[in-house]
């Protein structure tokens, strides 16, 4: 490996991780361990919308970036039925769930590939398309620092003209003290809902494990680590706003923002 894609690799994300039980229980781990999840998609799916009405799109082209096992895609296909959607994602495992739940769900209107955005040919032939909405929920944090801006540009040639890029990103402050506080409010809520699934159930998730004998400290030690296993390129807001701007979106806006994850708006207009 050339040093140019080893820090590709080392700086923005692990695609070794997802495999496995991470593929197969990962929408379970990601209500467990994301507050608001659902109100992330939610969001998502409403601002799609609200662009389809008003720049009057017919026959909607979608690309979902880290479509994981679907979520996102699944919930924007049922929204509104004259779309289309082409999903990418680094995990050959994703792919391959993502494809069994929406394929047949929705047969013509849902594809899959695999591809790497922190590669430089993550543009493959089947996914080197113009498109109304380039879409990313909780995967874009795991971009490289060499790779952001450049990735950001290449979404906005991606787009067609009034093409919208919607992204759920998860961030933390530069700030070490705040960026501190945001991890531990992080691991706050994941680990209330351990103790509560233990609780209810007698039984264990596969999030972090956790025992009798485990006090949160211990908790969010595990957290950090497994994050740190994730290669999470944590950054701030600010950094991926400023990114979008400089790759040519003048019209860009964080408009929904709680504790570590933001949705962004984008416009590629003339």
């Amino acid at each position: 490996m050339n040093k140019k894609n080893s820090h590709s690799f080392n700086k923005g994300g692990n695609t070794r991780f997802w495999k496995g039980k991470e593929v197969n229980e990962y929408d379970k781990n990601q209500k467990m361990s994301v507050e608001h999840k659902d109100e992330v998609l939610n969001n998502m799916e409403r601002i799609y919308r609200f662009f389809v009405k008003k720049y009057d799109i017919s026959s909607v082209r979608i690309l979902d970036i880290g479509c994981g096992p679907g979520t996102l895609s699944l919930q924007l296909l049922d929204s509104i039925g004259d779309c289309k959607i082409i999903g990418v994602d680094s995990s050959k495992q994703m792919i391959e769930l993502s494809k069994n739940r929406l394929e047949n769900y929705i047969p013509g209107r849902y594809s899959s590939y695999i591809s790497d955005f922190n590669t430089e040919n993550f543009w493959i032939p089947k996914i080197d398309k113009k498109y109304d909405f380039i879409v990313s929920s909780l995967a874009l944090h795991y971009l490289s620092d060499e790779r952001r801006e450049a990735f950001f540009k290449e979404i906005y040639d991606h787009l067609k003209e009034n093409g919208v890029f919607i992204g759920c990103i998860g961030n933390l402050s530069n700030v070490p003290v705040i960026r501190e506080m945001e991890q531990i409010f992080k691991a706050e809520y994941a680990y209330k809902n351990k103790i509560q699934q233990v609780n209810d159930f007698g039984g264990l998730g596969s999030l972090v494990s956790l025992d009798d004998s485990e006090n949160f400290d211990t908790f969010l030690t595990k957290s950090k680590n497994r994050q740190k296993e994730m290669n999470i390129n944590w950054r701030s807001p600010k950094d991926y706003l400023m990114a979008l701007k400089n790759a040519g979106f003048e019209k860009s806006e964080i408009v929904w923002h709680k504790w570590v994850k933001s949705i962004y708006v984008a416009i590629k207009r003339s």
